[in-house]
């Protein structure tokens, strides 16, 4: 029997959990003025991971301003605000973030589909071109002072 595929917006909603749970669990934010998010989505910076499984294709992502990744960054690194972190730290420390991010996810909706594994994540400065044949779906969250967008993708399936 197979199974249905898990919809886009229960991505969305346990993302919103974790990252908020992070917020006020695990990650410490010396910066307190709150970063937005950029107006355009040419403008955000981020990580992306594939999530596959014997009945799905995806990908799950992270997006912010560069100086929002170098926050998040410093938070899992627990580095203090005036410290200068070099490019490459920036995305090693977002993408473990959203590796951790995603793996929670996926622990929390391995009931739907015990098959699911994640891919290696990916920082992306450009943002994901997305065809007519795809779906998705985003939302804004605030995590930790950063303003951010979670985004989740896939292929349609053919009707």
């Amino acid at each position: 029997m197979p199974r249905r595929r898990i919809p886009l917006d229960d991505w969305l909603q346990e993302m919103r959990r974790v990252t908020h749970e992070l917020t006020g669990g695990a990650l410490r934010f010396p910066e307190r003025r709150t970063l937005p998010l950029p107006p355009s989505p040419a403008q955000h910076v981020g990580s992306y991971i594939a999530v596959m499984s014997a009945f799905d294709s995806m990908h799950v992502g992270l997006t912010t301003s560069s100086a929002g990744c170098r926050v998040l960054a410093r938070s899992l690194m627990n580095a203090p605000a005036d410290e200068e972190l070099s490019d490459a730290e920036v995305v090693d420390g977002v993408n473990e973030l959203m590796n951790i991010v995603a793996g929670k996810v996926k622990a929390r909706l391995a009931g739907n589909d015990g098959t699911m594994r994640l891919g290696l994540p990916m920082f992306l400065t450009t943002p994901v071109r997305l065809t007519d044949r795809m779906e998705r779906a985003t939302d804004d969250v605030t995590f930790g002072p950063v303003q951010c967008r979670l985004l989740v993708f896939r292929e349609r399936r053919a009707a």
